[in-house]
């Protein structure tokens, strides 16, 4: 067992004995083997009571709510036995579970070349530091790290993570890379097809790093441009996207553009948002003449 501990070993071997006997000379109940696995995380994953009850009575920790903890592997295993005496030493259930429902949604695979990224950014939780961290430790910003192959952009696009797409961004996110699910996504085609509270705002920022604004995916083989007037039907983006350069003739795999959809929206405001910004400020300039003319009259 290369780079582990003699505590972890011992915990390994299911030997309650050794590791009494290590920990009253001193051994760290939290120290973590070369894996990352401490001997109160290992205990739980064996289903041994004896020694996680020990760990704990000699102050091994409950973890990061972010990491893989003792609650969460013993949920996963639906380790009655381990779950129950849990909170007494600190596991939030609640919380936990709330955050792994999240990672499970996404089959998050923690073990991959961006897994510390991806669960900051999942979470909520990324910032410099962090993602700092763990490009210090040779993680990958771009990395897949989930069942549908989503970079950690996406991820914090998904989950409406305006402050963590920023900080992606700006340190060298790919906005262009496609994601492995069956959509075969962009970032930009996410977050049109994806409302959140912050979608306008993720979407301003996506578009300040230069997106492709025409690819076409999903099934229906629909645009960015498509996929903002069916789903996030905000004007102002809407308007962004034409200004930036999304076409407005481009056809779906059935033949439809995106003026066709906006046709069939209740908001006809998002036919005015499609045209050009010259044709809006026409229509502008048409409507206030017009109005004048109805108060001279």
């Amino acid at each position: 067992m290369k780079n582990q501990t003699p505590l972890l070993q011992a915990v390994e071997k299911g030997d309650d004995k050794i590791v009494e006997l290590l920990l009253k000379n001193g051994a760290q109940p939290g120290l973590p083997g070369g894996n990352g696995w401490t001997p109160l995380l290992r205990a739980v994953e064996r289903g041994n009571t004896v020694i996680m009850q020990i760990l704990l009575a000699a102050g091994g920790q409950m973890g990061s709510l972010y990491n893989p903890t003792p609650f969460s592997r013993a949920r996963q295993n639906e380790d009655h036995k381990i779950v129950e005496p849990l909170p007494k030493y600190g596991a939030q259930p609640d919380r936990e579970q709330g955050i792994w429902r999240i990672f499970e949604e996404f089959g998050f695979n923690s073990q991959s070349s961006t897994g510390c990224i991806w669960k900051y950014s999942l979470s909520g939780k990324l910032n410099e530091t962090s993602l700092r961290r763990c490009l210090g430790a040779g993680e990958d910003i771009n990395g897949r790290s989930t069942a549908r192959s989503l970079t950690p952009l996406m991820g914090a696009i998904l989950k409406g993570h305006l402050e963590v797409v920023k900080v992606l961004l700006e340190n060298g996110a790919d906005v262009n890379l496609r994601a492995g699910d069956r959509d075969n996504s962009t970032a930009l085609w996410l977050a049109t097809s994806t409302p959140t509270r912050n979608s306008a705002l993720v979407i301003v920022e996506l578009l300040h790093k230069q997106p492709d604004l025409n690819v076409i995916c999903g099934q229906s083989g629909n645009t960015p441009l498509m996929q903002a007037v069916l789903k996030i039907q905000n004007e102002e983006i809407i308007g962004k996207l034409v200004d930036k350069g999304a076409d407005v003739d481009i056809k779906n795999h059935e033949g439809k553009t995106a003026k066709d959809f906006a046709m069939t929206q209740s908001n006809k405001g998002l036919l005015f948002a499609l045209l050009s910004a010259e044709e809006r400020q026409l229509c502008r300039h048409a409507a206030a003449a017009d109005i004048v003319a109805r108060l001279n009259h």
